[in-house]
């Protein structure tokens, strides 16, 4: 994070929110391996400055792109501005107030229709993750195959460095030009892809009285259609509850649960956490008149014990499937981090929360969040564009090369004086061989090509 963000992180009142990973460091490209030079050759005039100029205007073409992109930050910031002050016009105390009502009324219907759900339905666990938990993993594993994983990265020194705002590991080894355009385009749409997941959830919250009533009523009437289909249709009522009511419900329920705990769910975390790595299974299971717990029962056992191993020690069952979990972060109340696909289906969505808290979690978000997101996206772009612009320099001077190589190199005439062998440096040149056969590097040496004077004479004639 800048010092910058970091500075108004600290006057605004969030400084705990201030973390903020740096964007990953460009591999470099390696140096090439060149023949060794025999010859003194003189110094082609005008190629130092050639590349100096490039370097300059590379510099300032990144420092344009950035201007750019900060021009058009500071307006996006005016419009937050703007649509957070309308929020708090319409997201009243008392309408604050009737929100959490009706949402506590929906979270007891709820909590009433999971037993009739989970009774009928008997099989339910093993139901969603046979049907639903194995088919959620197969999509993750194909966008992990498509896009990478995110959450974490290996930094310069090969150290796995992990937090929700990682955008995800990108490959430290590039051999050409090409290669670092691909590294660049990844970085890109990786920072592209999490500023994306910010600006969602601000845009959630720029209307929190509307879209938390609509939701309100989406809820209200799910619950009304899925009691009517429980015994005509049960699939139908598993999907709708498991992945759109309750991700949905969960989603806008307060945070503040009230000094009494009265604004508290009352729904057990097992109907919340389905197909994660860390379910719950340490809520009693619902009593469906048959004397004991139906179908699916998870294993009273620890998550982190499994034969006296952690699960870390232990290998994964052939038949397993990914997990569906997210990545929160949830330092600003919202959570900007990595959905799960049931978040990500469900889509952003405000919380119901005291009006008054409203300008600091859109002012958080946008201080320690958007703007050190927006900075690296748009340096990231600048890189990307300055390397493609490298490509296209790179290919019109091999072209122009070709095209010039007899021009130049009938460009002046010839002097033998400018073009002399390299001195040959660490021998002892005070020895004389003819006192010495057996020290003559050159007796019995076969003669090369080249190996003489201008006159035609060999060495040896010579001497």
């Amino acid at each position: 994070m800048s010092e910058t963000t970091s500075s108004t992180s600290e006057q605004c009142g969030y400084k705990e929110c201030a973390n903020f990973p740096d964007a990953p460091t460009p591999p470099e490209i390696p140096k090439p391996i060149l023949c060794l030079a025999t010859c003194e050759c003189p110094t082609v005039p005008g190629d130092d400055s050639q590349t100096c100029l490039d370097e300059l205007i590379r510099a300032q073409n990144e420092l344009v792109k950035k201007a750019e992109r900060a021009q058009a930050f500071a307006d996006e910031l005016t419009d937050i501005q703007n649509k957070a002050k309308s929020a708090q016009t319409d997201y009243t105390k008392t309408r604050f107030e009737d929100l959490r009502k009706t949402w506590k009324a929906q979270d007891d219907l709820i909590f009433e229709l999971l037993p009739k759900l989970t009774c009928a339905v008997s099989c339910w666990e093993c139901l969603l993750e046979c049907r639903l938990c194995k088919q959620l993993g197969q999509i993750r594993v194909l966008d992990e195959r498509l896009n990478g994983p995110t959450g974490w990265r290996l930094d310069q020194g090969g150290k796995k460095v992990a937090g929700p705002q990682i955008t995800g590991p990108l490959t430290n080894q590039v051999y050409s030009l090409f290669d670092l355009q691909a590294w660049h385009q990844r970085n890109v749409t990786q920072l592209e892809a999490r500023l994306k997941r910010i600006k969602d959830v601000l845009a959630a919250w720029e209307k929190p009285s509307d879209r938390l009533g609509e939701v309100l009523e989406l809820n209200n009437q799910l619950i009304i259609d899925t009691q009517a289909v429980i015994a005509s249709d049960p699939a139908k009522a598993v999907y709708d509850v498991f992945m759109t009511l309750l991700p949905r419900h969960w989603a806008i329920r307060p945070r503040d649960e009230g000094p009494k705990n009265e604004w508290k769910s009352s729904i057990k975390t097992m109907y919340i956490t389905i197909c994660e790595e860390h379910k719950d299974s340490k809520d009693p299971e619902p009593d469906c008149g048959q004397g004991k717990p139906h179908d699916g029962k998870q294993d009273d056992k620890p998550n982190d014990t499994q034969d006296g191993k952690k699960d870390d020690e232990t290998k994964p069952p052939k038949d397993g499937f990914k997990c569906d979990d997210s990545l929160p972060d949830e330092c600003c109340g919202p959570d900007v981090g990595v959905p799960s696909l049931r978040q990500h289906l469900v889509g952003a969505l405000p919380y119901i929360v005291n009006p008054d808290k409203l300008p600091w979690i859109i002012g958080c978000i946008a201080v320690t969040r958007l703007r050190p997101a927006s900075d690296e996206f748009a340096a990231a772009q600048a890189k990307l564009a300055i390397t493609t612009a490298e490509i296209e320099h790179t290919k019109k001077l091999i072209e122009d090369g070709i095209a010039a190589l007899q021009t130049n190199f009938r460009a002046e005439p010839i002097d033998c004086k400018a073009y002399t062998p390299k001195k040959e440096t660490g021998k002892d040149t005070d020895k004389d061989p003819d006192k010495d056969p057996d020290q003559d590097p050159g007796k019995d040496a076969p003669k090369q090509d080249g190996d003489c004077k201008c006159s035609g004479q060999s060495k040896s004639d010579a001497r």
